[in-house]
């Protein structure tokens, strides 16, 4: 059967990410803008992670790099810099397990979704997905 190698891979690890800034949402209530960010989110990370999952297409390899480089890529910018114009994230913070986690499943599942539309569709043996999903459910 033809089909993107990792793609399995790529949307469980999106999912877990999601899951991961879904909590976050309650921990910052104390600034509107950021809850709704990590909202915001959640809400990607998740869609496009169950797609991969549920409808694999083309079309949502670049989808997912997108949303999950672009997470990673703010997790980033707010432990080096912080981000003045977004209130709770104006000062640098440390890195701390739980998100430092969440960028990692975030890194792997764009990683993983680019390598799969790179090298595009290949015939491939059953899936097994155990292992996986009970890493990306421990980490998450």
């Amino acid at each position: 059967m033809k089909r993107f190698a990792g793609i399995s891979v790529a949307g469980l690890c999106s999912v877990g990410a999601g899951l991961i800034h879904g909590g976050a949402i309650g921990i910052h209530a104390e600034h509107p803008q950021l809850s709704r960010l990590f909202l915001l989110v959640t809400i990607a990370q998740l869609s496009i992670g169950l797609a991969l999952l549920l409808r694999p297409a083309v079309w949502q390899l670049p989808a997912s790099v997108v949303v999950n480089a672009g997470a990673v890529a703010a997790w980033l910018v707010t432990r080096l810099t912080g981000i003045s114009w977004i209130d709770g994230l104006e000062v640098r913070e440390a890195p701390q397990l739980t998100d430092s986690l969440c960028a990692g499943l975030g890194a792997v599942a764009a990683a993983v979704a680019l390598g799969a539309y790179l090298v595009g569709e290949r015939e491939l043996p059953s899936t097994r997905l155990r292992l996986p999903t009970l890493a990306v459910a421990v980490v998450a």
